[in-house]
């Protein structure tokens, strides 16, 4: 019987969701492989209030809840409060995971022999009933303190306010083992646990960079939520840019911010070169797409970049600053050859490091390692 795989997102058709499900792809052969959206389940928070107060609010929760399961067949909601009372949190009378292998199915599943939990602040922005024998976290933003809320409702943590090593004992210590995004990650918590190993995934690796469309118009890429700060896209990207136009250089920024999968692989196909300026990105996935488009990228020293750029010899790094991003921008603009040197390299660069064959081969050995 093949053991059972939980990954919790936060909601599908996100960047965690499409990364699962590529995994799930090349497991579902050893393993059943499920996902549940944690945004049903996100939690609460209360004014603080006594005892007898919570007893008597969840007597009322248990009484709704028990006639709701008796009589009505649909699945129901009903809030309880935490025995701290520091956060009220949902219950359901039943509890979904989806299958990957038919996403037009949901089943009753409560215990799985992996729970996969995709960020570390799942565990305090959501309360969901289902239990792994083995539990494993993602990380995939290596500044720090990590992207995400700062603040810890459960336990009434500024988050941000802990050291590394205060950090790892209270989020990540629990964990059987971290799945982190980059060699920066590794490096940052090989000192607190052996437990750890690089975890990424593309999906539908193999459909970027099959069309490839000539622009008239030199033509930079970049994608994202441009309104994170972390980003850089209005602090250095878009200056960028109007820098070059200012020096009379033909170019266009082409963006998108809220695409759907499929126009994310086509969005690349008229693209010449992918512009980063991140600060503590664990990917981040643009640069993935792009290498697999046989796009080059001008890039901070960040995440994956900092694995596979060779700076002058497939990519190039720049500090986060808008005057180098300006230069390297007319650097290849003014010397084509050396722009399609970079491309005919990047994507073999990149998947001689990190295929989807390479990295679920990773996650498979853990898996493996955490059977007994």
């Amino acid at each position: 019987m093949k053991k059972k795989i939980l990954f919790e997102v936060d909601f599908k058709d996100w960047a965690f969701y499409f990364m699962v499900k590529s995994w799930s792809l090349k497991l579902s052969d050893e393993y059943d492989c499920y996902y549940v959206c944690n945004e049903v389940y996100r939690i609460k928070e209360l004014q603080k209030m006594s005892w007898l107060n919570i007893f008597v609010l969840n007597a009322i929760s248990q009484i709704r809840f028990t006639f709701y399961q008796l009589f009505f067949k649909q699945n129901k909601k009903v809030q309880f409060i935490h025995s701290s009372g520091n956060y009220s949190f949902p219950k359901f009378t039943k509890a979904f995971v989806t299958p990957f292998n038919d996403e037009s199915k949901q089943v009753e599943i409560l215990k799985f022999d992996y729970l996969i939990s995709m960020a570390y602040f799942f565990q305090y922005s959501s309360e969901i009933p289902f239990k792994g024998r083995r539990n494993l976290v993602g990380i995939f933003n290596d500044c720090f303190p990590h992207l995400g809320p700062e603040y810890d409702i459960k336990t009434k943590t500024d988050v941000n306010s802990l050291s590394r090593a205060a950090f790892f004992e209270k989020y990540l210590k629990h964990y059987d083992f971290l799945l982190l995004a980059n060699n920066n990650l590794i490096n940052a918590y090989k000192d607190y646990t052996e437990n750890i190993e690089f975890a990424l995934g593309i999906y539908k690796e193999e459909f970027f960079g099959r069309t490839k469309l000539k622009s008239e118009m030199f033509t930079l890429g970049w994608t994202g939520n441009p309104h994170r700060e972390v980003k850089g896209f209005f602090e250095v990207i878009e200056p960028a840019v109007q820098k070059v136009l200012e020096t009379g250089r033909k170019i266009r920024l082409k963006t998108s911010f809220n695409a759907s999968y499929e126009e994310m692989i086509e969005f690349y196909n008229d693209v010449d070169l992918a512009v980063i300026a991140s600060s503590g990105d664990g990917a981040p996935t643009m640069f993935c797409e792009a290498s697999l488009s046989d796009i080059p990228s001008v890039s901070t020293f960040i995440g994956l970049p900092s694995m596979v750029i060779q700076d002058g010899v497939n990519g190039l790094f720049i500090n986060r600053d808008i005057d180098e991003m300006a230069n390297a921008i007319i650097f290849l603009h003014d010397n084509r050859d050396i722009l399609e040197g970079f491309s005919k390299r990047i994507k073999k660069d990149y998947l001689d490091m990190m295929s989807n064959e390479k990295n679920i081969g990773k996650i498979r050995n853990v898996l493996k390692k955490l059977e007994h």
